[in-house]
C-alpha cells in the first residue's frame, strides 16, 4: 500500500472515529427520560445513643468552610466588636429549608483542647451556634493528605469525645462526618502513590465510620476530561478514578462547576495605542468612596502625548458598555518637556491610611535626564483624583540630575500604630537615583507628607552617596516572612523596601526599619552586595510576583524578585528572610513550550485566587504564550509549560493592571498591538452562560451514578456538592446565577439521583456582594470580593441559594419535594406509568412519585437543553383519574392536558426555557364533578390563585360561570362549543372581595359546580 493510500486510510479511519464519538456524545446527551432508576440510595444516619435505629434525611447543607474563621480573624485584627454574620446566615439557612451544616475549618489546624467545650475551642462554639439554630450538624476537620495521621487522629479523637458529650443538649443532631477533599484529584496527580491513596480513604473511613457510627462524605471531582471536540471523555468503569475512591466512601459528593459569565476571550480595546510614545497603568481616580476601604478602583491608563518639544498627560479610564471596551479621558495636563522617562505605582497601590487620613497611595514621575530632579512631574492622586505635585528641595537639588526613579509604598504595617482599618497599603514612597556633575551617585528618599497633603516630604536631609550606578531599581516586600501577627501597638518588622541594581548585578537595598527610619544594606550603604540572581549577568526581564496566602488578601503578602533569561529560557526567583539582606539563592524555573522567535515581553498576572501569579510572553511578530499552571508549579517541579493564546496579540507587556479587577490580587495583562490594547483575561459577564458546561453538569452525575455508586458493593448516596460563587474567581471564572438559574443547578443533580445537597462554600458566597436589596452586608466590606468581573452590582449569592431551597422545601407555599423523596409513603413512578412524549429528541429529564394514597403526584423536571429554539415537548402519564388538577408549581409551570378518551394526562412544556427547571404538584382532592364527557374541577393555590379545569363534549353549547355566596353571578368565565377536550385556567380575585365563590358549568341539559376560594 502506498504512503499516500496509508494516509488517506488513517484519515478515514480517524473521521469515522470522531464522528462515532460525537454520536455517542449526541446520543447520551440528547437523550431526556425519566430518571426513575437512579433513585433509591437514599442517606441515613443513626444519632447517638438510638442502638443503631437509622432515621433517613434529605441533608441540605451549607459548608460553612472557612466563613466562621475568617470572620473571627477579620474581628480580631481590627477591633471591630459586630455581630457574626455567619450566624445570622444559618438562621436564614433554616428558615428557608436548610436542616444541615458542614463544619469542618475549625478543627483542621487547630491545637486540639482536653476536652471538647474548654476554653479556645472554636469548633465546639460554632457547633453550639448551629445545633441550637435547629441544623443538623456534619462534622469534619480531617487534612486530605498522605503525611496528616497524626492531626487526622486527633480530629477522630476530639469528635469521639465530642459526639457522646453533646448528644441530646441541642434540637440539632450530627448526622454525618466529612473526610476527604477531591482524592481523587491528588490520586491523578500523584501517580507514584496512587496504591497509598487507596489505602488512605479505605482506612480514614472505615475508621470514622467505626469510631463515629455515622456515614462519610468525601468530595470528589474526576469522572471525565474535556477534549479538543468541544466535549468530555468520561471515564468508564475500568478507568474511573471515581469508581475506585467511590468503593471506599459511604456518601459521594460530586463536586461539578457549572458557571455562568465565564467565557474568557479577548478583551480588545480598539484605540491607536501608538499615539502616545508612553503608557503605564495605575490607580489614580476614587470613583467608589463607599467602598474605598474594601477595594482598590480600578487602574486607569495614563498616557504621554507628544506636543512637539512638550508632551500632554492624560488619564484614561477603561470602561465596558456590556459589549465592548472603550476609554474616556478624565484628566489631562500638559508639561513644558518630552520626559525620556515614566515611572507609576504597580497593581499594589490603593487605598492607604496614615492615622486619621486617608488616600490613594499612588503617583506617576515623568523626568528627562538632562533636567534636575527638581524640574520633574510628580502626579499624584488627592482628594480622589489626580493633582500635578513635585519633589521638594533639599541641599544640592539644584545640581543633581536623576538617573533612576522608582514610585513604591512605605512598609504595610508602618502607619497605623493602632490597628483600626485596613491593612495592605502603605504611605507612598519614591526612590530616586541621583547624580552630580562627576558623575558620583546618590539617593533621595521622599514619602507622602502628614495629614493627606499632597506634597512629599524628604526622608533624608542630605543625598546619601551609594557605592553602585544603578540602571535600575524595584519596589517589593522582598524580607521577612508574609504576614507576623503581633500584638496590638507593638513594632512591626519591615517588609517591604527597595533594590537598586547595576549592570553587573551589584546591588543595595533601602529598608524602613522605624516608622520615620530607613536603613541602607549593606553596612549604611558604603558597600554593596553582589551577583544579583546569583550571577553577574542582567535578565532579560525583572518583574516582581506577588505571593498572597489565605484569601482575601487583607494581609500584606510577600513578593519574589523575579528575573527572566532569554538565552536559557529559565525564570530566576529571590527573596530574603531577614529585612535588608541579601536576596537568598534562586528558585529555578525552567520554562517549556516558547517558540524560536525573540521574547518582546514578560510579567505576571493574576486572574484568579490561586495565591501565586502566571506569566505570559509576547514574542516577535505578536503572538502571546501564557504559563498553563501558576509559578508556584514551577518553584516545585522546575519547569512550567506555556502554550498559546489564540485570541490575543501583543508587541509588549505593559505593567500588570486591575483593568476590570479592584482586589488587589487580581490584575490582567494589557497587551499593546496595531488593534489596540488586548486584554487576554476579560471576562464577559451579563447574561452570557457557557452552556457547554451547564450541559455536562447532569450529564456528570449521570457518569457519577453509573460508575461511582451503581458499580460499588456499596449503597453509596450521591450528594451534589453545588457551587454557590458569585463575583469570585476561584479555579473558574465568576458567574451571578439568576434564582432560575440557581433553581436549576439545584434541581438538575436531584433528578440524576442525588441524595443530598452541600452548598459550598458560605464564605465565598458571603464575599460575592453586600447583601439583598435591603442593604445589609453578608460581611464586612473589606472581606467582600469585588472581583475579578466587570460587572458592578451586588450579587446576593446567599440570598439566592436560600430562595432555590425555599422553593424546593416548600417554604415559599407548596409542596416539600425533597422530603417527598425520601418518604416511604411516596413511590417513583416507572416507565410504564410516566414516561417523555418524545424520548428520542427531547433533555427534558424528570422524576415523578406517587403518594400511597394515589390522589397527589409531584414531578421534579429539568429542560437540559442549550438551544434558544423554541422547545416542545410534554410528558404523558398513565391510568391518571380525569380530576388531576395542578394545585402548586415552582419555577416553569406547564399546561396539564386530560385526554378525553382515556385516562391519560399531558403536562405540556413547550416554550420552557433552557437551562430551568419546574416543580409541579397534581391532586385529585380538589372540588370536581364529572359526568359522560362532562368534567368539572376546582381548586385553590397556596399562593391565592385558583384553578380550573373542564371539559365539554363536542359540539356542545355551555357556559362557564363565577357566583358568589348570596348565588350572584359575578361574571362569565367562558362561553361557547366544547371541543372534547380539557381547558385550564387561572382566577385571580382582582377587584372582588376576599371569600368563597362557586364555579359552575352549564347546559341546556346538565349544570356542573365547584367551589373556590380567592384570596
Amino acid at each position: 500500500m502506498s504512503y499516500r493510500k496509508e494516509c488517506d486510510l488513517v484519515t478515514k479511519i480517524l473521521g469515522i472515529r470522531k464522528m462515532y464519538l460525537l454520536i455517542l456524545f449526541l446520543a447520551f446527551s440528547m437523550y431526556g427520560k425519566n430518571m426513575f432508576m437512579t433513585h433509591g440510595f437514599n442517606y441515613s444516619y443513626s444519632s447517638y445513643g438510638s442502638y443503631g435505629v437509622e432515621q433517613t434525611i434529605f441533608p441540605i447543607a451549607w459548608d460553612v468552610r472557612s466563613a466562621n474563621n475568617l470572620i473571627l480573624a477579620w474581628q480580631d485584627i481590627y477591633d471591630v466588636s459586630t455581630p457574626n454574620p455567619v450566624t445570622a446566615i444559618l438562621a436564614e439557612a433554616k428558615e428557608s429549608g436548610f436542616n444541615a451544616a458542614l463544619l469542618r475549618s475549625e478543627l483542621t489546624d487547630k491545637q486540639f483542647p482536653l476536652q471538647p467545650g474548654d476554653p479556645g475551642d472554636e469548633f465546639f462554639v460554632m457547633a453550639s451556634t448551629v445545633r441550637n439554630i435547629g441544623l443538623n450538624l456534619i462534622v469534619g476537620g480531617l487534612k486530605t493528605a498522605l503525611d496528616e495521621d497524626a492531626h487526622n487522629q486527633k480530629v477522630l479523637d476530639y469528635l469521639t469525645l465530642y459526639i457522646p458529650q453533646t448528644a441530646g443538649n441541642y434540637p440539632g443532631e450530627v448526622i454525618g462526618s466529612f473526610a476527604f477533599d477531591e482524592p481523587d484529584v491528588k490520586y491523578l496527580v500523584d501517580p507514584d502513590h496512587s496504591d497509598d491513596w487507596l489505602q488512605f480513604v479505605s482506612y480514614w473511613n472505615n475508621l470514622l465510620r467505626q469510631e463515629l457510627s455515622l456515614p462519610v462524605l468525601s468530595y470528589h471531582a474526576k469522572y471525565g476530561t474535556p477534549n479538543s471536540f468541544g466535549y468530555v471523555d468520561y471515564y468508564t468503569d475500568t478507568t474511573s478514578v471515581l469508581n475506585r475512591m467511590a468503593r471506599f466512601t459511604d456518601v459521594v459528593g460530586m463536586d461539578m462547576y457549572p458557571v455562568k459569565n465565564s467565557s474568557r476571550r479577548k478583551g480588545l480595546l480598539s484605540t491607536d495605542c501608538y499615539s502616545s510614545v508612553f503608557t503605564v497603568t495605575t490607580d489614580m481616580i476614587q470613583n467608589d468612596l463607599v467602598q474605598i476601604q474594601a477595594t482598590n478602583s480600578r487602574d486607569e491608563l495614563i498616557r504621554v502625548f507628544p506636543q512637539g518639544d512638550s508632551a500632554l498627560v492624560e488619564v484614561q479610564n477603561i470602561l465596558w458598555n456590556g459589549l465592548e471596551f472603550y476609554l474616556e479621558t478624565v484628566w489631562s495636563f500638559p508639561i513644558d518637556f518630552m520626559p525620556d522617562f515614566v515611572d507609576a505605582s504597580d497593581f499594589r497601590s490603593g487605598f492607604a491610611i496614615q492615622e486619621s487620613p486617608s488616600y490613594v497611595n499612588s503617583a506617576v514621575v515623568l523626568w528627562k535626564s538632562e533636567q534636575l530632579l527638581e524640574e520633574a512631574v510628580v502626579i499624584v492622586s488627592h482628594e480622589g483624583g489626580p493633582v500635578v505635585s513635585g519633589f521638594p528641595d533639599f541641599p544640592s537639588s539644584d545640581t543633581m540630575k536623576p538617573s533612576v526613579i522608582v514610585v513604591g509604598q512605605t512598609d504595610y504595617w508602618s502607619d497605623i500604630l493602632q490597628v483600626n482599618g485596613i491593612i495592605g497599603h502603605g504611605r507612598l514612597a519614591i526612590l530616586t537615583v541621583l547624580q552630580n556633575e562627576t558623575g558620583e551617585s546618590f539617593i533621595m528618599l521622599f514619602t507622602a507628607g502628614d495629614n493627606g497633603s499632597e506634597e512629599l516630604v524628604s526622608v533624608f536631609n542630605d543625598p546619601v552617596q551609594i557605592p553602585i550606578n544603578p540602571t535600575s531599581a524595584v519596589w517589593g516586600t522582598f524580607w521577612g516572612t508574609w504576614y507576623e501577627q503581633l500584638d496590638k501597638g507593638s513594632t512591626r518588622t519591615a517588609h517591604s523596601g527597595f533594590i537598586l541594581y547595576d549592570t553587573q548585578c551589584n546591588y543595595i537595598t533601602v529598608n524602613q526599619t522605624d516608622r520615620e527610619v530607613w536603613s541602607i544594606h549593606p553596612d549604611g550603604g558604603t558597600n554593596f552586595y553582589s551577583s544579583l540572581f546569583e550571577t553577574q549577568e542582567l535578565p532579560d526581564f525583572v518583574r516582581i510576583s506577588r505571593v498572597d496566602s489565605n484569601s482575601p488578601s487583607f494581609f500584606a503578602g510577600i513578593d519574589h524578585l523575579v528575573g527572566w533569561y532569554g538565552n536559557t529560557e529559565t525564570l530566576v526567583a529571590q527573596r530574603s528572610d531577614i529585612p535588608g539582606n541579601a536576596m537568598r539563592p534562586a528558585d529555578i524555573v525552567q520554562v517549556q513550550g516558547l517558540p524560536t522567535q525573540d521574547v518582546t515581553g514578560f510579567d505576571f498576572v493574576r486572574n484568579d485566587i490561586r495565591y501565586f501569579d502566571s506569566f505570559l510572553f509576547t514574542v516577535t511578530g505578536g503572538d502571546v504564550y501564557s504559563s498553563t499552571s501558576s509559578i508556584e508549579t514551577g518553584y516545585s517541579s522546575g519547569s512550567v509549560q506555556v502554550e498559546l493564546n489564540a485570541y490575543s496579540y501583543g508587541d509588549t507587556v505593559l505593567t500588570a493592571a486591575r483593568v476590570q479587577h479592584t482586589r488587589d490580587s487580581y490584575r490582567s495583562p494589557v497587551l499593546p498591538h496595531e488593534d489596540g490594547f488586548y486584554i487576554p483575561y476579560s471576562l464577559l459577564c451579563f447574561d452570557r452562560v457557557d452552556r457547554w458546561r451547564f450541559q455536562w453538569y447532569p450529564e456528570a452525575f449521570q457518569v457519577a451514578m453509573d460508575l461511582g455508586i451503581s458499580q460499588t458493593e456499596r449503597d453509596n448516596s450521591m450528594f451534589a456538592v453545588v457551587q454557590s460563587y458569585g463575583r469570585h474567581a476561584f479555579a473558574l471564572p465568576s458567574y451571578c446565577a439568576s434564582p432560575d438559574t440557581m433553581l436549576y443547578i439545584t434541581t438538575a443533580p436531584i433528578v440524576e439521583g442525588a441524595r443530598g445537597l452541600v452548598f459550598y462554600a458560605l464564605d465565598i458566597s458571603m464575599m460575592s456582594g453586600n447583601g439583598g436589596d435591603d442593604g445589609l452586608s453578608r460581611a464586612p466590606f473589606i472581606l467582600q470580593n469585588w472581583g475579578p468581573s466587570k460587572d458592578t452590582a451586588n450579587t446576593d449569592m446567599v440570598g439566592i441559594v436560600h430562595g432555590a431551597v425555599a422553593r424546593l422545601t416548600g417554604n415559599t407555599g407548596g409542596t416539600n419535594y425533597l422530603d417527598i423523596l425520601v418518604d416511604s409513603n411516596w413511590t417513583v413512578l416507572s416507565e410504564e406509568l410516566a414516561d417523555n412524549s418524545l424520548p428520542s429528541d427531547t433533555l427534558l429529564n424528570f422524576i415523578a412519585l406517587q403518594n400511597a394514597s394515589g390522589d397527589s403526584i409531584v414531578v421534579i423536571t429539568v429542560n437540559e437543553s442549550t438551544e434558544s429554539a423554541v422547545f416542545n415537548s410534554s410528558l404523558f402519564f398513565a391510568d391518571i383519574p380525569f380530576n388531576y388538577n395542578i394545585s402548586s408549581s415552582q419555577g416553569y409551570l406547564p399546561v396539564l392536558q386530560h385526554s378525553a378518551s382515556d385516562n391519560t394526562a399531558e403536562l405540556d412544556f413547550s416554550g420552557m426555557p433552557t437551562l430551568t427547571a419546574s416543580l409541579v404538584t397534581m391532586t385529585t382532592n380538589n372540588s370536581s364533578q364529572e359526568e359522560a364527557g362532562w368534567f368539572l374541577n376546582t381548586s385553590t393555590y397556596s399562593t391565592g390563585l385558583s384553578a380550573v379545569t373542564f371539559s365539554v363534549p363536542i359540539n356542545q353549547e355551555a357556559q362557564l360561570s363565577l357566583f358568589d355566596l348570596s348565588g350572584r353571578k359575578v361574571t362569565t368565565l367562558w362561553s361557547g362549543t366544547g371541543l372534547g377536550s380539557s381547558v385550564s385556567f387561572n382566577i385571580t380575585r382582582g377587584s372582588m372581595p376576599v371569600g368563597l365563590y362557586f364555579v359552575t358549568l352549564s347546559s341546556a341539559q346538565l349544570t356542573l359546580s365547584g367551589k373556590c376560594f380567592l384570596w
